[in-house]
């Protein structure tokens, strides 16, 4: 009984001691807490799109003024190194994530709100915002982790948005998305550091960047995963991380799927201040859309500072991958290796995406295919020059003479607007790149004479060009196919049947009585001269090139204009300049590519003019034309008397997509028709 009356008084005794202490305390050092209104009873979070002002309704529960941070109680000697190792509650930090594999290399900038369940991380930080509506510092790609946001936390993503409809196009304003969190998993604050050290082991002590560091290390097994996280710390107080490395091991691949790289430059104790976590008054922000569902999104820095060492973020887009583009895989081995690679290409597109380029990046059908099957995506061969090809290709292919114009060359044009390009097509696994290449000014000069326009066929180009020199799916020469073509002519593709994506039996001779388009020549213009192929454009249509198809930010390529200063001028893919055009003073060619409709703008890209990017005039460009003479004795332009449609219309006529197969299918294929009543597994091919 006594001692229980001691216990009563000493807990009486110290409560008001620490009220005495906290009321005597300096008014600065206060957190004012002050409850404001809840959020919005109709907000619906199951809106699929829903323009918000954030400052009204993701106003947080709380706010602070006056923020000071708490001292760390002082750690007891006799406790562990690990114990003693602990980073601030409220933290500034400053870093770079590496991704080797992917050769990304991607600064950033963090606050860190502990307690308050809040942070904000900038990406590309160096860069200078010039759309901030507020003072704060800067930084390319602003995200913002608040728990205290809506019902279950929001995750807040800003973004410049050009909302004028007139020609004022430097006017931007503030925008943002946002992702509310769930009951099942709600947003807090993002770490930029490992958060529980009690799960690491110390394992030594290094010497990194000039100074001796605690190596602790961590190592977690998922479904034959191996994961080894390892965290550099220093040696000195107060303690900083220095470096934190991942290395993940798949034991079914018997490889490595994972390695990325957080070196931190600055990492320090934070006053907190709840300004820096302020979404900006006045932004109108919209809730994400359905195709945004990957938190990673709006968190990068979840994906490399998660706990649960789960690929569900993973899984499910990946799943999604699989559906939009019918991908399937042999077995649970494939599986994986294709996973990992889908990995890998998610996280360069979010990165560059997050770098503001002048261009976006998306995943295509190309996610989840190796290097070397890339490699297969190109497939056009160049002459080395000289010899009896550079000879005969002289004699088959001259150069056009253009007199000067009687009127001059149009600021801006575009031949889909005019009925002369037909939809972009997938060429597949297959190196038949320069087919495509060829098809596509055949088809425009068609349409220019005839006002029709025909889908003509890449697959007999594949099948029956061998004997000028082509491989197939090995790859070929565009100026050779077209040579074929203009000796032969060149089948539509609804009468010689569907492309294949693989070599077949060459027919439509006289007697099968194919639909076929015959034209008089195939010319070329001068090589490395901007000019010159305008020229040719406006006067003959689409235009044969090559390009560099190397660079990774191509392979997947958005929208916007390209303009990646380290593509190369050295060409290896055939494609179709339809056009050119400027947007923000910044001119740029339209080119046709043949990665399908998923690839960049409906399968379209706009390559900028600077310093021949992509090596779009390395080559003669290549055109055709239905008339027996060169020179254009100061004749107008033929898009002049055209009227101009809609590219989608155009795409609706053709119904491309909707091509059945013929018979030519099964008698190149040597498929019986009697097999076609057969069970799969039952079927024979001769």
């Amino acid at each position: 009984m006594c001692n229980g009356h001691f216990i009563a008084n000493a807990a009486v005794f110290w409560i008001i001691f620490t009220i005495v202490l906290f009321c005597n305390r300096n008014e600065g050092q206060h957190y004012f807490f002050e409850e404001i209104n809840q959020l919005k009873s109709n907000f619906d979070p199951d809106q699929e799109e829903t323009d918000k002002d954030l400052t009204g309704v993701l106003e947080p529960v709380i706010t602070f003024e006056n923020a000071t941070l708490l001292q760390d109680d002082d750690q007891e000697e006799n406790k562990s190194l690990l114990e003693k190792i602990t980073f601030p509650e409220f933290y500034h930090a400053q870093g770079i994530i590496s991704l080797p594999y992917d050769g990304i290399i991607e600064p950033f900038e963090a606050w860190y709100g502990g307690r308050h369940k809040m942070s904000r991380i900038d990406y590309y930080y160096g860069k200078t915002d010039q759309y901030l509506l507020h003072d704060m510092p800067t930084g390319m790609d602003k995200t913002f982790q608040r728990g205290d946001l809506m019902p279950y936390g929001a995750l807040v993503k800003l973004v410049p948005a050009h909302w004028k409809k007139g020609d004022d196009l430097d006017e931007n304003t503030q925008s943002c998305w946002y992702r509310p969190g769930f009951r099942w998993s709600p947003e807090k604050g993002q770490n930029v550091v490992p958060k529980n050290l009690k799960k690491f082991k110390y394992v030594g002590e290094e010497i990194h960047s000039g100074m001796p560091v605690y190596k602790l290390q961590r190592t977690a097994t998922v479904y034959k995963k191996n994961n080894t996280y390892t965290l550099y710390v220093t040696k000195a107080k107060p303690y900083r991380p220095v470096r934190y490395v991942m290395h993940g091991y798949d034991t079914l691949l018997h490889s490595f799927y994972d390695h990325y790289v957080v070196d931190y430059l600055s990492f320090h104790k934070w006053d907190f201040d709840f300004n820096i976590m302020k979404i900006p008054k006045g932004a109108s922000c919209k809730k994400k859309i359905q195709k945004m569902k990957s938190r990673y999104h709006f968190n990068p820095m979840a994906e490399f500072m998660h706990e649960n060492f789960e690929d569900g973020e993973v899984e499910q887009m990946f799943e999604e991958f699989k559906r939009t583009h019918k991908k399937s895989y042999d077995d649970p081995t494939e599986h994986e290796q294709r996973k990992h690679i889908f990995r890998h290409n998610m996280r360069f597109i979010r990165s560059k995406n997050r770098a503001a380029l002048n261009f976006t990046l998306a995943p295509n059908e190309l996610s989840d295919v190796t290097d070397d099957e890339f490699e297969m995506y190109k497939g056009l061969l160049i002459d080395p020059g000289g010899g009896d090809d550079e000879t005969l290709k002289k004699q088959e292919i001259p150069e056009a003479r253009f007199n000067t114009p009687d009127t001059p060359l149009p600021k801006c044009l575009d031949w889909r607007e005019y009925g002369a390009v037909t939809p972009a097509k997938a060429q597949g696994l297959c190196g038949s790149c320069w087919t495509f290449s060829s098809t596509g000014p055949i088809e425009g000069a068609y349409a220019i004479q005839t006002g029709k326009l025909m889908d003509v066929s890449e697959q007999q180009l594949m099948d029956c060009s061998w004997g000028f020199g082509n491989s197939g799916c090995r790859g070929g020469y565009s100026w050779k196919a077209l040579v074929w073509a203009k000796r032969h002519g060149v089948a539509s593709s609804s009468s010689y049947g569907r492309y294949l994506a693989q070599e077949g039996f060459c027919h439509c001779a006289k007697e099968d009585g194919c639909d076929v388009v015959k034209f008089k020549r195939v010319v070329t213009v001068k090589k490395k001269d901007a000019e010159a192929l305008k020229h040719g454009l406006a006067k003959f249509g689409p235009a044969s090139i090559a390009i560099s198809a190397s660079r990774k930010t191509l392979k997947f390529y958005n929208s916007g204009i390209y303009d990646d200063e380290d593509c190369s001028t050295q060409t290896n893919h055939g494609v179709v300049v339809v056009g050119y055009g400027e947007e923000n003073g910044t001119p740029y060619w339209i080119v046709k590519n043949s990665w399908g409709k998923f690839w960049g703008e409906e399968g379209f890209v706009k390559i900028a003019m600077k310093d021949n990017l992509c090596g779009v005039l390395t080559n003669e460009p290549i055109f055709v034309t239905m008339n027996e003479t060169l020179d254009d004795a100061g004749e107008s332009y033929p898009f002049m008397r055209m009227k101009k449609q809609s590219f989608v219309d155009v795409e609706k006529k053709l119904n491309v997509t909707a091509l059945k197969l013929s018979p030519f299918d099964y008698k190149r294929s040597r498929i019986r028709f009697e097999e076609l009543a057969k069970e799969p597994d039952k079927r024979t091919f001769s």
